[in-house]
């Protein structure tokens, strides 16, 4: 049986609400503790738990160690999460945490997190699948805090209040995440696991592979965060990573500068990588 962590907060109005419309439908039941609120109940073969917090998800440095002494050992910590933009623009999204370079909102700099890549993209395939709205759907770069050492995804709906407290949008999330559970076998599969490199930070590029089932994208470094790679950071993109996985360059999507960077930087890590129109070519 494998065992699922929720964490909701009371400061994030989407969270909030995603929370409200997934506490009915799991026939939870509720345990006391004095940092948390925390519920538990079973779907399928799968344990969950349900956090409540009064914590920002980006600021709860150590949450796992925290949730495995209250609760015991856990497989997957799932955030359910607004996403802000300038854009305003409508979208449901998801990622992994961790800073390529400073860590702006929290976190730690230059440390990942770990991408459980078989949930993450099972997760992204069924909300393109079942999306009938105007909204993006979108994998994002890696980014933000916390720091923590569980595979971790950040589930969100974007971008504005009107979104975030709307429980129709935060329905559907739920549902998508019940029906990948039915589906979730764990962290194992055929597919190739790409480690991204360049490209937008809402995956663009990657994005169609992914929705298709012909990849499975893990940690992605968009253009903005090119020039914080390293080799110690491409090692630890890879190991914290639930499946082995191949480096995939947006070669068109870097500039010459950009190119002849990543290049010696990957020459010194000595990692080959295919780039993404050759890999489009050979799956396509």
């Amino acid at each position: 049986m494998r065992t699922i962590c929720l964490f909701a907060s009371t400061l994030d109005s989407a969270s909030l609400n995603m929370y409200k419309c997934m506490k009915p439908q799991l026939g939870l039941s509720e345990l006391a503790f004095d940092n948390y609120h925390i519920c538990e109940g079973q779907f399928g073969s799968n344990k969950i738990y349900l956090v409540l917090s009064d914590r920002l998800s980006v600021d709860a440095n150590g949450l796992d160690v925290e949730l495995r002494n209250t609760i015991g050992e856990f497989d997957a910590l799932i955030f359910l999460s607004k996403h802000a933009s300038v854009s305003g623009i409508p979208t449901f999204c998801l990622h992994t945490q961790g800073n390529w370079g400073s860590a702006k909102l929290g976190g730690s700099p230059q440390t990942l997190g770990v991408t459980p890549v078989v949930l993450k993209n099972l997760l992204y395939q069924q909300m393109v699948t079942q999306n009938t709205t105007n909204f993006d759907v979108v994998h994002e770069g890696t980014h933000h805090g916390p720091d923590l050492e569980i595979p971790t995804i950040f589930y969100e709906i974007g971008s504005t209040e009107k979104e975030w407290s709307n429980p129709v949008y935060a329905q559907f999330m739920v549902s998508v995440f019940f029906d990948v559970l039915e589906q979730y076998d764990g962290e194992q599969s055929s597919l190739p696991v790409i480690l991204g490199i360049g490209g937008s930070h809402t995956c663009s590029n990657f994005n169609r592979l992914s929705a298709e089932g012909k990849i499975l994208v893990g940690h992605v470094a968009p253009n903005y965060a090119v020039n914080s790679l390293t080799v110690e950071m491409v090692r630890q993109a890879i190991t914290k990573t639930t499946l082995p996985s191949q480096i995939v360059v947006d070669w068109k999507a870097l500039n010459s500068e950009m190119r002849h960077f990543v290049s010696n930087v990957l020459c010194k890590s000595n990692i080959s990588f295919e780039k993404l129109k050759s890999l489009k070519k050979r799956l396509d």
